[in-house]
């Protein structure tokens, strides 16, 4: 149990330092210690998570915290290889799309993707995203077999860069 509780009581602060059944109240502009009614008795007073850190732990909480933090800001906003469809970039009306086995079916390319950035501050609050900011036509080669093996090159755009926004 949290052996603090703070009140706000008007215009000043109590904070309940809690020993055992009794309870000590500090009145926050003068030094006198009063004694009130004991927490078991006082209504609805705010629970506590039971998740919440030790006192021993803190220091290793924040450590993890910090390496969290540390990790989020690491993602940027900056392209990212993913993969795309090739089938996505073949117009509607090509013949290519009426054939069996293009290869290959999925290409890399560099995408500003925002699940897998960052546009926040150094608290890990997020209030932007990762949008491209330059684009430009990358150009792969597919190929299908008939009798022979024939080769085309399609357009697929990427981004060369991104910004928050």
């Amino acid at each position: 149990m949290n052996p603090f509780i703070v009140l706000p009581l008007a215009t000043c602060l109590v904070v309940l330092v809690v020993t055992g059944t009794t309870a000590v109240a500090t009145h926050r502009h003068s030094l006198g210690i009063y004694t009130v009614t004991p927490t078991s008795l006082l209504p609805n007073l705010p629970r506590f998570p039971r998740q919440t850190v030790k006192e021993s732990g803190i220091g290793k909480a924040r450590k993890k915290m910090k390496k969290q933090l540390k990790r989020l800001k690491g993602l940027g906003c900056k392209p990212k290889w993913t993969k795309v469809s090739v089938k996505e970039y073949i117009g509607k009306d090509d013949a290519l799309l009426d054939k069996n086995r293009l290869l290959p079916e999925v290409v890399v390319v560099k995408r500003c993707i925002k699940s897998c950035s960052y546009c926040g501050n150094s608290l890990g609050s997020e209030h932007q995203e990762c949008y491209p900011e330059n684009k430009r036509n990358k150009t792969v080669i597919i190929t299908y077999t008939d009798d022979v093996h024939n080769y085309y090159k399609i357009r697929i755009p990427e981004h060369k860069s991104c910004r928050c926004k």
